[in-house]
């Protein structure tokens, strides 16, 4: 029976990869798509902040402007409310007399994200002789 390797072949390595050298190969391509997952998670994490803030926020501008359209002595405390149009934040309004002709008026909206509790605060003062 002929011999199907001939002298020739000894001592030479054939092109290809050895199991080894794919194994190690898909440790490293593991471990970078992990690493990228991790980011990717990490990213969405606090793009869902921000906008929760940024939400927060836009509702805080539209609760100040509602203060500054108010007329002086209507300005009252009216306590903690659910966001109108996003019931998911709370505003809540503390009216604070400075003296005869001025108010201070604080506006909190809060919200609950991943547990832990959240707001964003802003305080104006009102002038009775102010339009």
């Amino acid at each position: 029976m002929p011999s199907t390797m001939t002298p020739s072949h000894f001592g030479h390595r054939q092109s290809g990869l050895t199991l080894v050298e794919c194994m190690i190969a898909l440790v490293l391509l593991s471990t970078a798509i992990m690493a990228g997952l991790e980011m990717l998670e990490f990213h969405s994490t606090v793009s869902v902040r921000n906008v929760q803030a940024v939400r927060a926020v836009t509702i805080l501008g539209r609760e100040m402007e509602i203060v500054r359209a108010s007329r002086f002595d209507t300005l009252d405390t009216r306590g903690a409310f659910p966001a109108p149009r996003d019931p998911d934040f709370r505003v809540s309004r503390v009216v604070t007399p400075v003296d005869a002709s001025t108010r201070e008026v604080t506006v909190t909206v809060d919200w609950t994200e991943d547990g832990h509790a959240r707001y964003r605060r802003a305080t104006t003062y009102r002038n009775k002789e102010a339009p």
